[in-house]
């Protein structure tokens, strides 16, 4: 092992849904590894919305929790103090300030999982890797060209999806591609309860296909549990909203639902992303509905999902020689095997 402790820069706070941020966290803990963990830094100028999120999040979301990700003992969580603008002046007090609150050394090793060049200059000593899970090259709010020289002071660059790896090969940088992971507990989910109705789970965005839904609660009971940051749960967009259960329950409430649905928006910044939840909702045997994701998915991905397009007929079934391939497929994309690819590849940092 070649480096002494990890820092990791989140885009996501840890109490948010667990994600492959906190699945790499807890591994690398697990291994004994010193792992300091950064709550979402600012990315840009605060607006009033985001003070509202945070007033109902501090006061009147406490219920959140129980589907949120639990702190693991063995890891450090910090939450910085930092002025919540961006701006060169403001940039260079919040990187006086982040240096006065989190040492480093030329064997700390940080992952980032945003593109802010500010982080890397104050911390110039330590190694840096960008977890690129996200197709900044299509988000119109980054700046292209210091997106360019964060990449350029990155000693290694990890992306997950095909689509993403060709953008960054595209601006002429070398990655690695480690795709999403899925976790045990999403396999072998029994079917003795199994009823003619499909089931929304994890994290309700603007970037999910609302009107999807709404045009599939024609054909069948739809049902929904996670998270809502859409505020049209309350618009009768499910037929039942459990909202947030404990992460441990999910297998059990799939288990009474024959399909899942993975409602995406079709644009640039979507199409190259594949959700973590994708392989979850194919390790559990159930039938997979899905709009959007069009470009990131392999040919033996798409063979295992059903495309909300035209007229749906229901019910479906799916044959138990696909099941067996597809969850082949998947037990080598384990969030364990995903770990190990990434500790190869950080080996020479």
């Amino acid at each position: 092992m070649n480096y002494s402790e990890i820092v990791i820069v989140s885009d996501i706070d840890w109490s948010f849904v667990k994600q492959r941020h906190q699945q790499f966290a807890e591994m690398f803990a697990k291994d004994g590894v010193p792992v300091t963990w950064l709550n979402r830094l600012g990315s840009r100028n605060l607006r009033a919305s985001d003070i509202i999120k945070y007033v109902k999040s501090k006061f009147f979301n406490n219920r959140n929790s129980k589907y949120r990700s639990q702190k693991a003992e063995s890891i450090k969580y910090k939450k910085i103090f930092l002025l919540p603008f961006r701006g060169w002046a403001v940039d260079f007090i919040n990187n006086f300030l982040l240096k006065n609150q989190i040492y480093v050394n030329k064997n700390t090793l940080i992952i980032h999982y945003l593109p802010q060049l500010w982080i890397v200059d104050a911390f110039k000593d330590a190694r840096h890797i960008f977890e690129c899970v996200n197709r900044f090259t299509s988000d119109p709010s980054i700046n292209h060209d210091n997106f360019k020289k964060f990449l350029d002071k990155m000693d290694l660059i990890i992306t997950d999806s095909r689509v993403i790896t060709a953008d960054i090969n595209a601006l002429g940088y070398r990655s690695v591609e480690i795709g999403p992971g899925v976790s045990n507990d999403f396999f072998n989910i029994s079917e003795d309860e199994v009823q003619e109705k499909c089931l929304f789970f994890g994290h309700l965005r603007q970037d999910n296909d609302l009107a999807v839904i709404r045009e599939l609660r024609a054909y069948i009971q739809v049902d929904g549990v996670g998270l809502d940051s859409t505020g049209q749960v309350d618009k009768d967009l499910f037929d039942y909203w459990y909202g947030q259960l404990p992460r441990e329950q999910l297998p059990l409430l799939i288990k009474k639902y024959k399909y899942l649905i993975l409602p995406y928006i079709s644009d640039e910044y979507q199409e190259g992303i594949i959700p973590a939840k994708f392989y979850e909702a194919l390790a559990t045997s159930r039938i997979v509905l899905v709009s959007g994701l069009n470009r990131a998915l392999t040919k033996d991905e798409e063979n295992s999902i059903v495309r909300l397009k035209g007229e749906i007929k229901f019910p479906m079934e799916k044959s138990q020689l696909m099941i067996d391939s597809t969850q082949k497929a998947l037990m080598n994309k384990l969030w364990e095997d995903r770990y190990k690819c990434l500790k190869e590849a950080i080996k020479h940092v």
